[in-house]
């Protein structure tokens, strides 16, 4: 189940950047919020038709203007789904 991950991943970035930095984007308004999102901030979008791999470049496009639009106030923006976690490499000791 997709919730699974996503707690887990609001877990990790959340300790990482604090839970407000974060936006998440939920591909259709039907989906159920995560029940531990903290301050995440969790965005209902309206669900991009097609089958997965035809959907995709629309996908892509549309995360890559919420993409422009954050860096209008943060200096990164990584985007990543919710079962994918980037770690530093554990010897720099950050």
């Amino acid at each position: 189940h997709d919730n699974f991950f996503l707690e887990k991943w609001i877990k990790y970035y959340g300790h990482q950047i604090g839970e407000e930095h974060l936006y998440i984007y939920l591909d259709g308004k039907d989906q159920d919020p995560p029940k531990h999102s903290g301050k995440a901030n969790i965005i209902f979008c309206d669900k991009i038709p097609g089958p997965i791999g035809s959907a995709e470049p629309g996908r892509l496009a549309f995360l890559s203007k919420k993409a422009a639009h954050h860096l209008q106030q943060y200096d990164i923006v990584i985007g990543c789904d919710a079962d994918e976690f980037l770690v530093v490499e554990p010897k720099l000791g950050k």
